[in-house]
């Protein structure tokens, strides 16, 4: 790739004029730090996020000394958002005036405005959020559109690309300079997949054919280090009711194990499937009942919630979409489902009144109830590893999983058991942050999780 510079050219508040030049690097590193301050991924740099930023960057970091900001930043840590501005309003927000190291080389290549399909393409395409694009990202991606995603026809878009792309991934920069090869993915229907809050069934414009419906609901997608990072952790009680939300868990533990017969004889695809349906009927109950029950309580007092209610729906959601994904594994039969029916009535029933009375019992409860959760899964994957389930560490994940959780076209049960343990262990943190504050507060997960 022959390197070179942006050309920047803008007017700031007051109608002066000012031009800039970055090298390459200068704009990958400018990309990485908008999306690390984009925390709801918006496309926009809104005063809330960066002053966020700003406290997480502890107290030296001051909102006047914008040219520092990015050299603070840590991308890794921060969720990644979309690049939607154009690149004038964000050099506007950290240089007020150009740098005159900076100053325009005579044969600059690039000039304002680079198209914002470029930076949402990169975006969508960029699952992982690494600021690469990855030849294994470009093949889902090609598969999810209706596109031919073999590898000879990805290896065809990385033909003019430098050996560093080829190998480890695609940068912003070269990804505009060889835009041209991408042009059947710079449509909508593609960006949509990572950045519309309105996903929903489309027709494909170039092939005309039905794409795989893509979730509406936010969800996050994990990172190979958050999925291998999860811990088995667990909250002590501090108060009567705590201990009796622990307990009670325990006790429903103890019961369904020894109903189902899980732990006598050999651990088998069934048997775990079985318990992971089960459970996960149950699982998406509290969420759902929660919200609506805050839900008519904010209609009945016409005030604001505060987030909890898409919190809780996010978990809802989440928890039906892992038992769509483990019942295209395995098929219950009638005598299944009607405990189903029964198990949900009863516990339905329970959390509605329990929750009228006492939320944060209901809130430790789930978080506890979760703990035992990231505790099954663990199981599973350990059982992948050691050999007793020894086929799910090369059987394909269902597809509806590889779409939902964005995992490479080649997952595994194994990635599968991961990511919804990662769910698991967030829901679990989530819920016990809710038990510990009141019901007027702030959600102080919204978006975070």
């Amino acid at each position: 790739m022959h390197s070179g510079n942006f050309q920047f050219e803008w007017k700031d508040k007051i109608g002066e004029n000012h031009s800039i030049a970055l090298s390459d690097r200068q704009i990958n590193h400018l990309y990485k730090t908008f999306k690390a301050i984009d925390v709801n991924g918006n496309g926009l740099l809104e005063k809330s996020e960066v002053a966020q930023i700003l406290l997480q960057q502890g107290p030296e970091a001051n909102v006047t000394d914008r040219q520092t900001i990015p050299g603070r930043l840590k991308p890794q840590s921060l969720p990644l958002g979309s690049f939607g501005r154009s690149f004038s309003k964000a050099l506007d927000s950290f240089w007020p005036s150009a740098p005159q190291s900076f100053s325009p080389p005579p044969d600059a290549r690039y000039s304002l405005p680079i198209p914002t399909s470029l930076y949402k393409t990169f975006k969508a395409i960029d699952v992982n959020g690494n600021g690469l694009l990855e030849k294994s990202e470009v093949a889902q991606i090609l598969a999810r559109t209706g596109h031919d995603s073999s590898t000879e026809a990805v290896n065809r878009l990385f033909a003019n690309a430098s050996e560093e792309a080829n190998a480890k991934g695609m940068e912003f920069v070269e990804f505009v300079e060889l835009s041209d090869h991408f042009q059947p993915l710079l449509v909508h229907d593609m960006v949509h997949f990572k950045t519309s809050p309105n996903a929903h069934p489309t027709v494909d414009k170039l092939s005309g054919k039905k794409e795989t419906w893509e979730n509406p609901m936010q969800h996050s997608v994990w990172t190979e280090d958050q999925i291998n990072g999860v811990a088995k952790t667990h909250k002590e009680p501090e108060c009567q009711a705590d201990r009796l939300a622990f307990n009670a868990v325990r006790l429903a533990r103890f019961s369904f194990d020894t109903l189902s017969l899980f732990n006598f004889g050999e651990l088998t695809k069934s048997k775990v499937l079985k318990r992971a349906i089960f459970l996960e009927t149950v699982a998406g109950v509290p969420g759902m009942c929660a919200a609506m029950i805050r839900h008519l309580r904010s209609l009945r007092r016409m005030d604001r919630d505060h987030g909890w209610i898409h919190t809780l729906l996010e978990e809802a959601e989440n928890e039906r979409m892992h038992l769509l994904t483990f019942v295209k594994m395995y098929q219950p039969g009638p005598m299944f489902r009607l405990a189903v029916l029964g198990a949900q009535g009863i516990f339905m029933n329970l959390f509605f009144l329990t929750y009228l009375v006492n939320p944060k019992i209901c809130h430790r409860f789930v978080g506890y109830l979760e703990e035992e959760a990231v505790k099954t899964y663990t199981m599973i994957v350990d059982a992948i590893d050691d050999g007793r389930l020894k086929e799910w560490a090369e059987e394909p994940a269902p597809n509806i999983a590889i779409h939902y959780w964005h995992l490479r076209p080649d997952a595994t049960v194994r990635d599968l058991m991961l990511v919804v343990r990662m769910d698991e262990a967030t829901h679990r943190d989530v819920n016990h942050g809710l038990a510990s504050i009141d019901a007027d507060d702030y959600n102080p997960f919204l978006e975070k999780h």
